[in-house]
Formats: C-alpha cells, structure tokens, sequence
C-alpha cells in the first residue's frame, strides 16, 4: 500500500520598502530649517501635494508641518525652528491622484551637523609674483567649495570663496607682494549646509633675499623657513638659471635647518635668476619661493704686478715702470719706498 504523499509549499513573501524620492539635504541657518528633496515621479500626471511632516527629536510622534502644492517646488523652509529644537527630524509625503489616491514616501532624514574632514594644504607658491595655494580635493561627496583665509596675526580674514569640489588651487591677487613679505593662509572645506571644517595647517611663503660681495666674488642667499613641514622631513634646493634660458637646474640641496648660503665660482657681468624650492620628504610635495634675478658684478682684481725698471733720471728724479698682467678694476696705485 502507497502512502500519499502531501507536499505543501509554503511561499513567504517579503516586502521591501523602497522610497520614490529623497531628501536631498536638511539645513539650519539663523534658526529657520531647510529642507530640500528630489521631485518625486509623477507618471501620471496626476500631482496632488507635498505633505511635510516632522518632530522636535527621535523620541517625539511625527506631525504634519505644512503642505506644499507645487509639483516643481521641491523646498520648504520651516521658519523658526531651531529656536524649538536642533534635532529636527523630516519626511515628505507625494498625494497623487493616480486612480485610487496614491501617497508616496520620502526617507527620513535629520538636520545635517556633520561637517567636512579637515583638508590638507599640498604647498604655498610664489608664481609671477603672485601667491598660489594648492590643497587636496575634499573626500566628502556633499562638499559645496572651499573658503581660503589670509592670517593676520590672531585673525583668520576671509580672501575667496570657491565654489565647487574640484577648485582646489587659488592665486592670491590682493595687493601683497611676496617679494617682500611672508604671507600665512589657511583653507577650509564647506558643505552644501554651509557646515565648515576645523581650519588646514598655516602653510607660508618661502621669502627670498640675494645680494653679492663685489670683492669676494660671492652671491648670498637667505630665506624663512617653510613652516608646515616639519625641519626634520624638508630640504631645500637651491635652483638657478642664466636670464633668458628656460629651465632652472639643482645648484646644491640643503638640510630643512639650513636658511641661509653663499655661492661662488659664478661668472662676472652675468644676469643670473636664483628661488628655493622646499620639498617635502614624505609626499615630494614642493613649494617655491619668489624668483630674484641680479647682475654679477664683481670687481676684477689685476693678476699680477712686477717692476720692469727703475732708472735715475736726475738728481731730482727717478723713473719707475710695472707691468700688469690680466687688467683689473684699478682706482689707484700706491708707490712705496724703502731706505
């Protein structure tokens, strides 16, 4: 005798919640609260409203705010807010007359306090006179731009806003000249709520000064110390060029504790260009200084002087002749006579 058998399927199903449209970003500004969402999807054409409803904290009931009956206008500002409470918590509701009256979700989402990571300065330049900050670009998808701040002693003064993630360099075309002046900036990151990240290291400007010893024959060099990096993980090379060629080459490479150098065996009556560039050890970052040009013009001592005669002309007058070899820049002889 056979058994039957009874087999019976069971088929669970579950039930994913999928939400239509987002909310973009909630902000808080003077105590009035922002909220902005994507437009939701209206195959039918049928848009009804905007239901925003909220709560004071996570722990309080959600509440119909205010309604909105325009399809395109996708933000409300819910006026005075932040004086009730900081910790606001928002969801939008689509009515769409599609059929059967169709209610469509949002997310829920909070006020955004997060502000960006702190950004790093690569280096601080000196380009045609001009100063140039680069920095790394903000990791943080919801960076709107970046502020870049001129340090004056104790102030931090805004110099630029710059909207946009990628623009992470930006030439300094207030009137300071880093031909005579060290200049100290700082940058920060904004996001799209206006939150802003804890300011970069200070970065500065490396400061040349030249002059020559005419009788020496030498030109000296001396510059500030680049500050962000440490003394330890830095050099600095000394470039040069001839005036009207190109390319700057390496003449020496000193340590990060060294500010100062003179440098010989160089040509008379040459227009040389000298800048220091700072490297950085540990990333090859590089920051270079103001570029100075000078003229050598040392003075031409005679190679060698010698007698060639000395005659008795008279009794009153004695006649004496040298010779020099290899002419210099000569003011004077003086004549000496031994008894």
């Amino acid at each position: 005798m056979l058994k039957k058998l009874t087999l019976i399927i069971i088929i669970l199903t579950f039930t994913i919640k999928v939400f239509a449209f987002n909310i973009i970003r909630i902000c808080e500004k003077e105590n009035d609260i922002t909220i902005i969402w994507n437009v939701v999807n209206d195959t039918c054409q049928k848009f009804n409203k905007y239901e925003i409803y909220g709560r004071e904290s996570a722990t309080d009931n959600f509440k119909k705010i205010d309604e909105n009956k325009s399809y395109f206008n996708n933000e409300y500002v819910h006026i005075g807010a932040g004086t009730v409470s900081n910790n606001w918590e928002y969801f939008i509701v689509a009515i769409i007359q599609c059929g059967n009256q169709k209610m469509i979700y949002s997310d829920t989402l909070n006020i955004d306090k997060n502000p960006p990571k702190k950004i790093n300065i690569d280096s601080v330049s000196v380009k045609n006179g001009r100063v140039i900050i680069g920095w790394e670009k903000s990791k943080d998808k919801d960076t709107k731009g970046y502020i870049v701040y001129y340090v004056n002693g104790a102030m931090n003064i805004i110099i630029d806003t710059l909207i946009g993630n990628t623009n992470t360099y930006f030439t300094d075309k207030a009137i300071r000249d880093p031909r005579n002046q060290t200049f100290v900036y700082k940058v920060v990151a904004m996001d799209s709520c206006e939150n802003l990240s804890i300011f970069s290291d200070k970065h500065n400007n490396i400061k040349l000064n030249i002059s020559q010893n005419f009788c020496s024959k030498t030109v000296s060099l001396n510059w500030n110390r680049y500050i962000a990096w440490d003394i330890d993980s830095i050099n600095y090379e000394i470039l040069v060029k001839i005036e009207g060629k190109n390319k700057f080459k390496i003449l020496y490479t000193v340590a990060g504790s060294v500010q100062d150098i003179v440098i010989n065996n160089l040509e008379n009556d040459t227009n040389y260009v000298f800048k220091i560039r700072a490297r950085n050890l540990n990333n090859n970052f590089t920051s270079s200084s103001n570029e100075l040009e000078i003229k050598t013009n040392f003075i031409n001592t005679p190679e060698s002087i010698y007698l060639r005669n000395v005659s008795v002309k008279s009794d009153n007058e004695i006649e004496i002749k040298w010779e020099i070899r290899q002419k210099g820049d000569i003011k004077k002889f003086n004549i000496y006579r031994g008894i």
